[in-house]
């Protein structure tokens, strides 16, 4: 995805810093499944941009930044809301220190446990066998 596609952000680099903006201020900058998408892709940019340095997480708009996830329509799986709820830990991490930290260490590491790739490990593991992981690559 390309920045020009996004609907929910926006992603600039501006001497050295990368300006990524979540983009609704309409709904107070709160964040849906196509922003989470979107921000994941903003910041994969970022990580491989050769001019971006620092990079600062933004929301358009006068009154709010990110009043957390929209729930106007919210149908999201449930893998999608651990998602979030990563994300949104995330955002608290620097203030909440190692604790923080922790919380969103193990959240990110209970959703890859939970996940079909993860179960198969386990069973090839207590299986004594390699475990089959070519449905789970993309290249």
């Amino acid at each position: 995805m390309k920045p020009e596609e996004f609907s929910d952000t926006t992603y600039e680099v501006d001497n050295g810093l990368a300006w990524i903006t979540i983009n609704r201020p309409d709904r107070y900058d709160a964040f849906r499944a196509q922003t989470v998408d979107e921000l994941v892709h903003a910041f994969e940019l970022a990580w491989a941009d050769d001019e971006a340095g620092v990079v600062a997480l933004t929301g358009a708009g006068e009154k709010a930044f990110c009043t957390g996830g929209d729930q106007k329509g919210r149908t999201l799986s449930p893998t999608a809301l651990k998602a979030l709820k990563v994300l949104k830990q995330s955002f608290n991490s620097d203030t909440e220190h190692f604790s923080g930290t922790e919380q969103m260490t193990y959240s990110g590491l209970k959703l890859f446990g939970e996940s079909a790739e993860a179960q198969e490990g386990i069973a090839a593991f207590n299986e004594k066998r390699v475990p089959e992981s070519s449905p789970y690559r993309t290249h």
